[in-house]
């Protein structure tokens, strides 16, 4: 609704166009992973629209946020996002969709002085190790997209999914290994456990797209 109260008074002056949007999706680059994620997608006159996002993130793009968090200069993060989408209500400056998107996403950094559980029963102190993640899933979504000014579109999305989620640890320099559980404070910290799980997985943001071309009507 928040979104809505700003965003609607503009769209009342625009005009919906199909074609070829390139877009950008901000709030990543704020993430606890941060990356930046940009993308094109492709609509026409059916009501299928389709989407490919790519993420990147390193200490060159993100030195301003990773600066105090765990990551460390070996930083590199990379992520693939194909999207489906139906529309199922249009009018002249906005749409109502719901969409299937794939995702993977990997994670590699090398840490240092840290601790990670290593299973049920013991985890491990170490000097240096080298960190990777790997997810792969697969979210169900809905969304609004509002032209908000001649080219400009507002995305604003939610859904939920699953994923494959992969933790491991390797190299690990100097470990000592004790019996026993981590103790994690104050907020969930998932890359502290290795191992594979099958999660439940939350997605929520927003994109800004702007139209490259538009279809002749």
């Amino acid at each position: 609704m928040f979104v809505l109260f700003f965003v609607l008074p503009i769209c009342i002056y625009a005009q919906f166009d199909t074609g070829l949007k390139l877009r950008i999706t901000p709030i990543t680059l704020l993430d606890y992973t941060p990356r930046l994620r940009v993308g094109i997608e492709y609509s026409n006159q059916t009501k299928w629209q389709y989407g490919l996002d790519f993420g990147i993130g390193n200490p060159t793009l993100n030195k301003w946020r990773l600066d105090g968090m765990v990551w460390e200069k070996d930083y590199s993060f990379f992520e693939i996002r194909p999207e489906i989408k139906y529309v199922y209500r249009k009018s002249t400056c906005f749409l109502l969709y719901c969409s299937a998107e794939l995702f993977y996403l990997q994670l590699i950094d090398h840490l240092l002085s840290g601790n990670y559980q290593k299973d049920n029963r013991h985890f491990v102190i170490y000097d240096e190790a080298d960190f990777k993640k790997q997810k792969t899933g697969i979210h169900l979504k809905t969304g609004a997209d509002f032209n908000v000014f001649k080219r400009f579109y507002f995305d604003v999305y939610g859904g939920i999914g699953f994923a494959n989620r992969t933790i491991a640890y390797a190299n690990v320099v100097n470990p000592i290994e004790n019996e026993g559980f981590l103790f994690v404070e104050w907020y969930p910290q998932p890359y502290l456990f290795e191992g594979q799980d099958l999660i439940l997985h939350f997605t929520a943001g927003f994109r800004i797209s702007y139209l490259l071309w538009k279809n002749k009507n």
